[in-house]
């Protein structure tokens, strides 16, 4: 297979596939290295050479893994791939070893499962959901929940039935995020628990969110109901602009605003 295949397969995974794959890239130089040392066919000058050539590459694939851990993505398999054209360059002994040395830590890698079961299987930058309108509660004014307490929706105007976008992972509900924001501009955001309660898929409450679908959620906003909320469209209303509202948790706010810089407004 070649590095170039390799490359492409790699360049559109997530941060956290991207940062798996090194990991298993750093075990499998670990093994070449020990290769070089251990044939005694291989003069030492050259071993020596080789091993030089190989930690300095392990150095380069260690900073970009850093850059990772930040959620810093800027050409990452870019990087990945140039650094080890570059090294290979210096040394006969790691340009011969290299290309199967890739080619296996990929193949570790593709042997993984990779599951969207668990919401750390997605990277922090993108665990959020996105409410794009409200959907009117007249036919539906009751909910009933897990342990049979049935909420009377008119009763508690902090409950809402919204339309949820493309779910980021499978979540089990209910569940609490921290913080609410306006995905078009980032300068607005209201620190304030929000539970999902439940989801309506085809008449039926069910108790989680399925990636990749979007859904009919109840959520029930604790304390004061930011304002934002009065912005959002009723299903069905055309309207030209309007808000789309992201909950996330406070811990994966500060890499939401980092991903998304440009939409964090300044006065």
């Amino acid at each position: 297979m070649k590095l170039s295949e390799i490359k492409e397969d790699l360049v559109n995974l997530s941060v956290s596939h991207k940062t798996l794959f090194i990991n298993i890239l750093l075990a499998e130089i670990t093994v070449m290295n020990r290769c070089f040392w251990g044939d005694d066919s291989i003069d030492d000058s050259e071993k020596i050479n080789g091993l030089k050539w190989s930690n300095e590459l392990v150095h380069r694939l260690q900073n970009i893994q850093f850059k990772l851990e930040s959620f810093d993505d800027h050409n990452t398999i870019d990087s990945i791939f140039d650094n080890i054209d570059f090294n290979k360059k210096q040394s006969n002994l790691l340009s011969s070893h290299i290309h199967p040395t890739v080619v296996n830590a990929y193949n570790r890698f593709n042997r993984i499962e990779h599951s969207w079961d668990y919401e750390l299987d997605i990277d922090s930058q993108n665990r959020y959901l996105v409410i794009w309108c409200k959907i009117l509660t007249e036919g539906n004014p009751g909910l009933k929940l897990q342990n049979n307490e049935i909420i009377d929706l008119k009763k508690r105007p902090n409950i809402l039935s919204v339309a949820v976008d493309y779910s980021y992972g499978n979540i089990e509900l209910p569940k609490t995020y921290d913080i609410i924001f306006d995905r078009n501009d980032l300068s607005r955001f209201w620190e304030c628990k929000t539970i999902v309660l439940a989801t309506e898929n085809s008449r039926k409450i069910h108790w989680d969110l399925w990636r990749g679908h979007h859904s009919r959620c109840f959520i029930e906003v604790l304390g004061e109901l930011p304002n934002i909320f009065d912005e959002l469209p009723i299903l069905g209303e055309k309207t030209k602009t309007y808000p789309c509202i992201g909950l996330c948790s406070k811990y994966d706010w500060k890499n939401i605003k980092k991903k998304n810089m440009k939409k964090v407004k300044t006065s």
